[in-house]
């Protein structure tokens, strides 16, 4: 997909949202850096489109972020479990320390 492709599609993403396509919001929801003056002509190309053209446009492939939801809370809740365990760990030997100083 072409960098003026990648454009048009987000700003048809955008719109689809109930968002007004903006350089900005454009730019903000690109996947890979494109150059402004691309991200320009991407969104002047989109608004002369008429509604059957930007219908035909193939919205950006992103990830469900359903399905990405899970994992990252699983993986979150290992660390917690790995921080809380740590924690106790460094309890027990700071009690050990103090009762040997005593």
């Amino acid at each position: 997909m072409s960098q003026i492709e990648q454009v048009l599609a987000v700003a048809r993403s955008l719109e689809l949202k109930g968002l007004e396509p903006s350089v900005a919001l454009i730019k903000a929801n690109l996947a890979q850096s494109v150059p402004m003056p691309v991200i320009i002509k991407g969104l002047t190309q989109f608004k002369q489109l008429s509604h059957s053209d930007k219908a035909k446009l193939v919205a950006p492939i992103s990830e469900d972020p359903e399905t990405d939801e899970p994992s990252e809370l699983d993986a979150l809740r290992q660390r917690v479990a790995l921080l809380e365990t740590l924690c106790d760990n460094l309890n027990e030997r700071l009690k050990t320390l103090e009762e040997a100083k005593h």
